[in-house]
């Protein structure tokens, strides 16, 4: 395809992968909005009290205690729609972070989902049908911090919702000193996880890289990406980095321009990073895969630089959104800033590889990026 062309379909793709807010997910599936609890509405939440409380059936627990939450509607005139439920570290009121994990009482009403890498740490609903009530159990996790209190966005339609509404706050006692978050490798003297080098790229990994020849491992401005199938060929281990604000994401396309795509960000939020796999129909925002796509999940900001790690299997049996790994697809790179729950638009245009790469399958020796 001429270079022109290349560049149009590019900025077409990435411009609508990267828009601002789009309409709330009914299916409940919002893990993207996990960090800012905020729904993607484009509008602004009530300025007036929550109609809503949240209730748990203990006052102290400890690491391995189960807790019933409750969300209810404080009269049968304020049925709500969407929700989501989390708990968060109560000394840290700007924490992002979801606590412990959360079973279902109501699995026809409610779902549960996997916020910031953590299985099972939020729950939110199936569908938009009302609700007066609805309830959860949440465990206390090892690493719980002493205190936690629970929060919950309520939508009662498109227009009218509450973002974050206080619950009650728990004591968790014999819990541990450090506060719950990802984990950061150890570093390098440069500052870069050490885990995390192009040694190995064309011999035993496929690798794309910008500027051309960049070692991730010791040179900060370097966008990597790395991908190698296990022994047996039935999984795949991607490792992606570059200097970026809020995100750096990976999109396996058919083609050189949007549609039917399958998307990976590394979104880092207050210094920490989660992985949120994704898939892109037509001009729309990205919609979260199911729970459990990704494994082996590692993510790490140091020195502006986010870099993460996660495992994906060849073959996702019952879903057709995500692509089967033994093929080839144009690589695409993009990077940019990550506000209120929701990725911005890419700085610039995005680094794609000049020719189709089979992730699981011979290495690619020569993936180099096409021409901006």
């Amino acid at each position: 395809m001429p270079e022109s062309k290349v560049t149009k379909w590019a900025c077409l793709w990435l411009l609508a992968w990267w828009a601002g807010p789009a309409l709330g997910y009914r299916n409940g599936r919002v893990q993207v909005v996990c960090g800012s609890m905020e729904p993607l509405h484009g509008h602004s939440p009530s300025p007036d009290p929550a109609p809503y409380r949240l209730t748990v059936d203990g006052s102290t627990v400890k690491p391995g205690d189960r807790v019933t939450v409750t969300l209810l509607a404080s009269d049968s005139s304020s049925p709500f729609k969407g929700f989501l439920l989390e708990a968060r570290d109560a000394a840290a009121p700007n924490s992002t972070v979801a606590l412990g994990s959360f079973s279902l009482l109501q699995p026809g009403v409610s779902q549960l989902l996997g916020c910031g890498g953590r299985q099972a740490s939020g729950v939110s609903h199936t569908s938009d049908s009302k609700k007066h009530q609805v309830q959860a159990v949440w465990t206390c996790p090892k690493d719980s911090p002493p205190t936690v209190q629970f929060f919950a966005t309520v939508v009662q339609k498109k227009k009218l919702y509450w973002v974050q509404v206080p619950g009650p706050v728990v004591a968790v006692t014999g819990a541990a000193s450090t506060t719950a978050g990802v984990l950061t490798p150890p570093a390098t003297a440069a500052g870069l996880p050490a885990a995390f080098s192009s040694e190995g790229c064309g011999h035993n990994k496929s690798c794309l890289r910008e500027p051309a020849g960049c070692r991730p491992e010791n040179d900060r401005d370097c966008f990597f990406l790395s991908f190698r199938p296990d022994a047996i060929g039935g999984s795949a281990l991607f490792e992606l980095s570059g200097p970026a604000e809020g995100y750096v994401a990976l999109g396996l396309s058919l083609d050189t321009w949007m549609g039917n795509d399958d998307v990976y960000l590394c979104i880092q939020d207050q210094g920490r990073v989660h992985i949120q796999a994704a898939s892109v129909s037509g001009r729309t925002r990205p919609e979260p895969a199911p729970e459990g796509t990704l494994r082996d999940q590692v993510g790490a900001m140091t020195d502006g630089v986010i870099q993460c790690r996660f495992r994906r299997d060849v073959r996702i049996p019952q879903t057709d959104q995500r692509f089967d790994l033994d093929q080839s697809y144009f690589l695409f790179l993009a990077h940019g800033r990550y506000e209120n729950g929701y990725t911005r638009r890419h700085h610039r245009q995005p680094l794609i590889s000049s020719v189709r790469a089979l992730v699981v399958g011979p290495l690619s020796t020569s993936l180099a990026p096409a021409l901006r």
